[in-house]
């Protein structure tokens, strides 16, 4: 079970312990959140782990906390202690994080797909070996492809943001970096995707009456005719006729996923909604 808890009210300090007795003895994987005073993203925390069965107190100010309650039978946990090194919790925790934010994507027919890859990467992290990693290499993938994604969207205005460069900061080879974002079309074509919609958000804003070709020059695009031959491609309409309609407030038309014929990836399940929510966000 994965839920989001949502503390009553900010800045307290919360204390708790566990029964003497538990009815339950199930596995909690959880990450906190903090607001930022002023408001803005929350801030996640370090992962930490429990077994619901075992003496517990702990004490936090945290706003609110993602939990991920597991079946305490699972083959590769052991009683009462789980071994996670630092970098596998961090992976977990990113996991979890891309997890939450796609559900109001999926549907329950993605259910069986979610729960088994959500195994087999726990299995990877706190029992590592080939097996378990081979079997988890989807939803690695969807975490580096989701870290990759905020590089991206970071520096979308750098020139210097290549698949060489990218790779490089990701400590992944160049060739898997094209593999993990085929469902996306390519790695260069979702960087420049991101960045025609950048364009396409500034074109959209009546407040920005900078000539077309400024805006395309901000996001990399130096020529026009390409530039207007590209986003015409890729929404189906001219730049001329997105600040148009932008202009008189119309919505653009939604973006549609890449279909991965036959059975779905976690990776087109979850990653994909990397693209999705920058997508929406746009719109």
């Amino acid at each position: 079970m994965l839920a989001f808890i949502e503390y009553p009210g900010m800045g307290y300090r919360r204390r708790w312990r566990s029964r003497k007795s538990p009815v339950f003895d199930h596995w909690a994987l959880s990450v906190p959140q903090t607001i930022p005073a002023g408001g803005g993203t929350p801030r996640m925390g370090q992962l930490r782990w429990q077994c619901l069965g075992a003496p517990h107190e702990d004490q936090g100010e945290d706003d609110g906390v993602l939990a991920l309650f597991l079946p305490r039978d699972f083959a590769f946990s052991q009683p009462f202690t789980l071994d996670i090194r630092p970098e596998m919790a961090a992976f977990v925790a990113d996991y979890v994080l891309l997890l939450y934010h796609s559900f109001p994507h999926r549907t329950e027919s993605d259910v069986p797909y979610v729960a088994s890859a959500t195994t087999s990467l726990l299995a990877a992290c706190i029992s590592p070996s080939r097996d378990h990693f081979f079997e988890a290499q989807e939803p690695i993938d969807a975490v580096i492809m989701a870290r990759a994604n905020k590089i991206i969207i970071a520096n979308l205005a750098d020139r210097n943001l290549t698949p060489g460069k990218l790779s490089q900061d990701l400590g992944i080879s160049r060739s898997r970096l094209y593999r993990i974002f085929e469902p996306a079309g390519g790695i260069s074509h979702y960087i420049r995707r991101q960045r025609l919609l950048k364009t396409r958000d500034a074109l959209g804003n009546i407040a920005d009456g900078r000539p077309i070709s400024s805006i395309a020059e901000e996001w990399g695009f130096m020529d026009p005719s390409t530039y207007s031959r590209t986003f015409r491609r890729e929404f189906g309409i001219s730049p001329k006729e997105a600040r148009e309609a932008g202009w008189l407030g119309l919505k653009h038309p939604p973006l549609a996923e890449r279909s991965n014929n036959g059975k779905p990836s976690l990776n087109s399940l979850l990653a994909n909604n990397c693209l999705l929510s920058h997508q929406l966000s746009s719109t």
